[in-house]
C-alpha cells in the first residue's frame, strides 16, 4: 500500500468500498489504508451512481465519486467495473498497472513475486 502513497497525490476511499474492507471483520488492508499520509475519504450521492446491476455498491460509488473530475485514476480490478469506467471517460487502473507503474519508478525492485502471490491467492 505504501507505493500508492508515491504513486498519487491523494487516494479518495469512497465509503461502499470502506464498508466492503473492514465487514465482517478489519482487513490488513484497511489497516493499511488507514496508515497512508495522502488518504481521504468521501461518499456520492445514492442519485448520482450508476444503477448497474453488472456492478457492485463498491465499483459503483467509486465511479460515482471520481465523476467530473477527468484528471483523476480510477483504480478498479473487476473487468466490467473498468470497461464501464472507460466508457464513461475515466482514466482506470488496475492492481497490475499499478504495480507496473511502481517498477517503472523504481518503487519495487521486482514485481513477479507479486504478481505470483496474487495468482497464488486467486487474483485474475
Amino acid at each position: 500500500m505504501r507505493i500508492l502513497d508515491s504513486l498519487f497525490d491523494r487516494l479518495i476511499v469512497p465509503a461502499e468500498v470502506w464498508a466492503e474492507l473492514v465487514a465482517p471483520t478489519h482487513s490488513p488492508e484497511a489497516s493499511a489504508i488507514l496508515a497512508l499520509a495522502n488518504v481521504r475519504f468521501d461518499s456520492a450521492p445514492a442519485s448520482a451512481m450508476a444503477q448497474s446491476g453488472l456492478l457492485d455498491a463498491g465499483e459503483r460509488e467509486v465511479i460515482a465519486v471520481a465523476h467530473g473530475h477527468p484528471d483523476w485514476t480510477v483504480l478498479l480490478d473487476e473487468s466490467k467495473a473498468r470497461k464501464e469506467a472507460a466508457a464513461l471517460g475515466h482514466h482506470v487502473a488496475g492492481t497490475l498497472g499499478l504495480l507496473l507503474e511502481a517498477k517503472r519508478r523504481e518503487l519495487l525492485p521486482a514485481i513477479r513475486p507479486l504478481i505470483e502471490s496474487l495468482l497464488a491467492k486467486g487474483f485474475h
